[in-house]
């Protein structure tokens, strides 16, 4: 977990599918305004990341929201999604 934590985002988010992630995104962006809750994202990583503590994907939600508005745009999402697969 803390490793997870440290992790810094790559550039390169060429090795999982964007697309996929993006339509998994929008399904919880209903008002199609570009940002969830972070416990939006929380439900949609908790699907795919069922072995980590639930606490934990809070934690990393909030350390990768860059602009600090407390939501979780598209780009936040995808650096955060892509420091996880990169672990």
């Amino acid at each position: 977990m803390s490793s997870l934590l440290g992790c810094i985002p790559s550039a390169d988010t060429a090795f999982f599918r964007k697309e996929s992630l993006e339509r998994r995104f929008q399904e919880y962006d209903d008002e199609g305004t570009g940002m969830v809750t972070p416990e939006d994202a929380v439900n949609i990583l908790s699907a795919e990341f069922h072995d980590l503590p639930l606490d934990s994907i809070r934690c990393m939600i909030f350390r990768f929201d860059k602009d600090n508005n407390n939501m979780v745009d598209f780009s936040e999402f995808v650096d955060f999604y892509a420091c996880i697969k990169a672990k």
